[in-house]
């Protein structure tokens, strides 16, 4: 019976740890998963006009209904970091967020 228990505590944990795993990062849309290349482009360049252009897609897809809150918040983050000049922040963080997919 102990051992039972035991083989049943570790794999409660083991299903836990997985399902916890992937928790952290917002997840990102397919279709908006193109958005997060084009601003990671426009950020390693530091190309303002490119990072305007990559902000009208984030406000159509939110407008058209086809981005969550939590995306869009995420991208006005990283805009607003690379309007303060902290391209390569920026940078990372879409990268760490495209790899938490």
């Amino acid at each position: 019976m102990a051992i039972h228990r035991r083989l049943l505590s570790a794999v409660l944990i083991a299903t836990l740890s997985l399902g916890l795993a992937g928790c952290g990062e917002t997840k990102i849309q397919t279709d908006n998963l193109r958005i997060t290349m084009a601003l990671r482009t426009a950020l390693s360049a530091k190309e303002t006009t490119w990072l305007e252009a990559c902000r009208t897609q984030v406000e159509e897809k939110r407008q058209a209904d086809a981005m969550t809150q939590d995306e869009y918040e995420r991208f006005q983050r990283i805009f607003a970091q690379a309007e303060q000049g902290e391209w390569e922040a920026a940078e990372r963080d879409v990268v760490r967020w495209q790899k938490g997919q």
